[in-house]
């Protein structure tokens, strides 16, 4: 069964002979309802930077900006793998052999991120804290590896 709609109020616009509207009235009715919702009919369209069909804009002026792309997504590569590394550090059942082949991919990753941080110049401030992070990450990377061939874990 289908609900009532209880707070429909009927358009004062008359059509056709028969006392029904056609579909093309039925979407010019639309439109104007759609107008005066966001205010195209008085003129404020403009003034409130808000188009009935387009996007809604932020009173805020809030910018998103694009991070290097690379930069991002080996660093956090390289994360997801350090974690992984942590988790084998405390299981015991995990070999030295598991844990030495997942530490050069680690590595090898490291010098990678490194070498792409040397590659980016003149970022914004936001990228720049990225490439820090990022340079961070693989200077903690490299110093777990080296730690792991020296034997610290053993």
């Amino acid at each position: 069964m289908i609900n009532p709609i209880h707070a429909y109020t009927p358009s004062t616009q008359t059509s056709s002979a028969a006392g029904k509207t056609t579909d093309t009235e039925q979407g010019q009715l639309f439109r104007n309802l759609l107008e005066k919702a966001s205010g195209e009919e008085s003129g404020r369209v403009g003034q409130n930077n808000f188009s009935p069909l387009g996007e809604i804009s932020s009173p805020f002026n809030l910018t998103i900006e694009e991070s290097p792309g690379i930069l991002e997504s080996q660093t956090d590569e390289l994360l997801s793998k350090l974690e992984l590394y942590s988790r084998k550090l405390d299981n015991p059942e995990v070999t030295l052999k598991e844990m030495s082949t997942l530490l050069e991919d680690i590595y090898k990753n490291a010098q990678s991120l490194l070498q792409e941080t040397e590659n980016t110049e003149g970022l914004s401030e936001n990228d720049a804290a990225l490439k820090d992070i990022a340079c961070h990450c693989a200077i903690t990377a490299q110093s777990e590896y080296i730690k792991f061939q020296r034997g610290d874990y053993l």
